[in-house]
């Protein structure tokens, strides 16, 4: 079962509730500037354009590796008939949009208390210097 808070994306596979989970950690961004050799920037510019296929193989592997380490390049193209290229590439792209722009339903960090104002006197509220300024 994905984990939405960490990114996790379910991809539904077969009647008995099954499915592959993908999600682009770190690691597995690594994997994939290596596999396509384009920065994960250009991989994301790439998605809002128009992959070509072996992209959109290599994305759906590099993000199959966590949870399903054993499903090769070669695997991950030979799911994607089964599972529907549509369907695969609209749930890369939501995986790749939490770890791109942050996970869904990842709690906000609490906002640091602020040190109360220090009390500064009024002006006009002390004596008057009798300095001159003059050495």
């Amino acid at each position: 079962m994905a984990n939405p808070i960490k990114g996790e994306v379910e991809i539904p596979y077969g009647n008995a509730g099954g499915g592959f989970t993908i999600v682009y950690t770190v690691d597995a961004l690594c994997h994939l500037e290596a596999e396509l050799n384009m920065k994960v920037s250009e991989i994301a510019e790439a998605m809002e354009a128009g992959m070509f296929l072996t992209q959109l193989r290599a994305c759906f592997w590099a993000g199959l590796r966590t949870h399903h380490p054993g499903v090769t390049l070669l695997a991950a193209g030979d799911l994607l008939p089964e599972l529907g290229p549509g369907l695969v590439g609209q749930k890369i792209g939501e995986a790749f949009s939490y770890a791109y722009h942050g996970r869904r339903g990842a709690a906000k960090a609490p906002a640091r208390p602020r040190k109360p104002p220090t009390r500064t006197a009024a002006a006009g509220t002390g004596k008057t210097s009798t300095a001159t300024g003059v050495s």
